[in-house]
């Protein structure tokens, strides 16, 4: 999968060559440009997570040669770098880019400048081995280090990086530092270090035909350290090999992603369509069409981070039939209430009122690390069961699970928050149990009906009988409602209900409510009372086959019919 999205990201290579670098969000810092006469000018930048913009940057023509610099004196990675001690960060002679707390912890000082100089100035003086041989294969085609130059910024820098003009050292961001020379000795020296360093690891490398294959530096990883993911039983014991020419495609792919997602764009579509063929969006932008191709979910770690990859079919983010979210148990109103077009704002729904806000930033969060809920194992417990399921019908449309694993869910966190007390929410958590069943499952839950059938039963003048489980179920949470609405103690809790949830035996369930009616049968009325009739029904409704528990709670979280106004007396 990941080879058609390279092949396809080549294909948008070639028809802008700058893709990478036109993406690239700088790190925040100073950014000081030296000129051939020593002179320099120091360019602030800031960037706003929050708003996801630049809200400090010199003109656009400063701002794209400082992308330009910068990403040829790129690292790699934190593991390979030209300072033996990780101080500088930056990987020629032209470019140095140190943390500015290194000035003031002592590590930025001549000898650090000295250390890192030494190692550019005979880089083949520290490989050896297979690192010595790709070195020296990748440096034919690069022209010699300008020791004149190395020496001259060396120099430069020892003079001035100590009180540069405009910089302010107290920041907890970057100073890089570049100097002004032809684009093509930036690109050299970046070769220089890049193509020595491009794949995982130069043990594995095979030469042949004027090219290098090795293992792969991204999302993947091979070392001495990790003996374990060999493939000890194949002639070859690593997984696949790349040409340098992939290696380097991969790396722009990589790169690429990463900018993408420094900026939010976290959701990639990739397909063949010549229009345009990747879609980096948001959590809340939409894709307006039939979509075939792939689609990954990147996260930015210390690296770019794929935590999802699938193959997606005619998947839109636009919802048909609509996701239709009733207030179906009569609960307060609230704005909520309405047709739902987007898959994402289906998912905004269930994040805030399943899972408290937990969900959408935690779908690949390791368990142990979600710590915001960890108190709560009900909640927790729920959100790793049914998050893979709900990603993959919002990002790639995938029903696969989601029909069973997050109704169930829906249920188990109403029954969480009762318990807690938390009544309203428990209403729009119930209300939500049933939407989500009726669009995946196709189950109607015939709550008007009910209702309806209920209402006129317990109005009438003669005694009637219940019809179906689901009557019952209603009808024995309304009748637990309203006994309990009569009790005379001070602060009353949900303890009641909580014994009748875990109830599955019906016969059980009847001796339980018999205990309660004696309970509270004090201030009840005699006679033809709506409670009455209800109460009589549920005890002579015998044929039980199933205690429907969403029914039941509706019933008991929803409007009372028996407190309804009407000429017959209520209870």
């Amino acid at each position: 999968m990941l080879d058609e999205c390279l092949q396809i990201f080549k294909q948008e290579l070639k028809n802008n060559s700058n893709l990478v670098l036109d993406t690239i969000i700088l790190a925040d810092g100073d950014y000081v440009l030296v000129h051939d006469d020593g002179t320099y000018d120091v360019e602030k930048i800031k960037y706003s997570k929050r708003d996801r913009c630049l809200i400090e940057k010199p003109e656009d023509e400063i701002y794209d040669k400082l992308c330009f610099y910068d990403y040829q004196s790129q690292l790699v990675s934190m593991n390979k770098p030209q300072d033996p001690g990780k101080t500088i960060h930056s990987n020629n002679y032209l470019s140095l880019f140190v943390k500015k707390e290194s000035f003031n912890n002592g590590k930025m000082n001549d000898k650090t400048i000295e250390r890192y100089f030494k190692a550019l100035k005979n880089p083949q003086d520290k490989y050896k081995g297979k690192d010595l041989q790709m070195y020296n294969f990748v440096n034919d085609n690069i022209s010699e280090i300008n020791q004149e130059r190395l020496l001259h910024n060396k120099q430069w820098l020892k003079e001035h990086i100590y009180n540069l003009e405009g910089v302010d050292y107290n920041e907890k961001d970057y100073l890089k530092i570049f100097f002004e020379v032809d684009d093509q000795l930036y690109i050299d020296e970046g070769n220089r270090y890049l193509l020595t360093k491009i794949f995982n690891c130069n043990d594995y490398n095979v030469y042949d035909d004027g090219t290098v294959y090795g293992l792969p530096n991204y999302n993947l990883q091979l070392n001495a350290k990790k003996p374990f993911l060999e493939n000890k039983t194949r002639m070859h014991k690593i997984p696949y090999m790349v040409s340098l020419e992939d290696a380097l495609l991969q790396k722009q792919f990589f790169d690429y992603l990463l900018n993408r997602v420094s900026t939010g764009k976290s959701n990639v579509y990739i397909n063949e369509d010549n229009d345009k063929r990747i879609y980096c969006l948001d959590n809340i932008e939409n894709i307006d069409k039939g979509f075939n191709g792939f689609y990954l979910k990147t996260k930015k770690g210390k690296e770019l981070e794929i935590h999802y990859m699938d193959v997606i079919t005619d998947y839109k983010m636009y919802l048909t039939p609509l996701f239709d979210f009733k207030n179906v148990i009569r609960a307060l109103d609230d704005e909520c209430y309405r047709e739902y077009k987007y898959r994402n704002e289906v998912e905004k729904l269930i994040n805030n009122i399943l899972f408290s806000k937990y969900l959408i930033n935690n779908y690949f969060t390791a368990p142990d690390d979600i710590k915001s809920i960890k108190a709560d194992s009900v909640y927790k417990k729920n959100l790793l069961t049914c998050r893979n399921a709900i990603f993959a019908w919002t990002r790639a449309g995938r029903l696969d699970d989601i029909g069973y694993v997050l109704p169930k869910a829906a249920l188990e966190v109403v029954i969480n928050s009762i318990r807690k007390e938390y009544i309203k929410s428990a209403q729009k958590q119930l209300n939500l149990y049933f939407a989500l069943n009726k669009y995946f499952n196709k189950q109607e839950n015939d709550m008007e009906s009910i209702r309806e059938r209920l209402r006129t039963k317990i109005n009438s003048e003669h005694q009637n009988v219940i019809e179906n489980d689901l009557e019952y179920s209603f009808a024995v949470g309304q009748a637990i409602a309203y006994l309990q609405s009569k009790s005379k103690a001070k602060n009353k809790t949900q303890d009641i209900i909580n014994q009748f949830i875990v109830i599955r035996n019906d016969r059980v369930l009847k001796i339980k409510l018999k205990q309660f009616y004696r309970r509270y049968n004090y201030g009840l009325f005699v006679g033809k009372t709506r409670f009455n009739y209800m109460f009589s029904m549920i005890m002579e409704y015998l044929d039980v086959k199933k205690i429907d528990q969403g029914m039941l709670l509706a019933g008991y979280l929803g409007e009372n019919l028996i407190y309804e106004k009407g000429e017959k007396e209520n209870g």
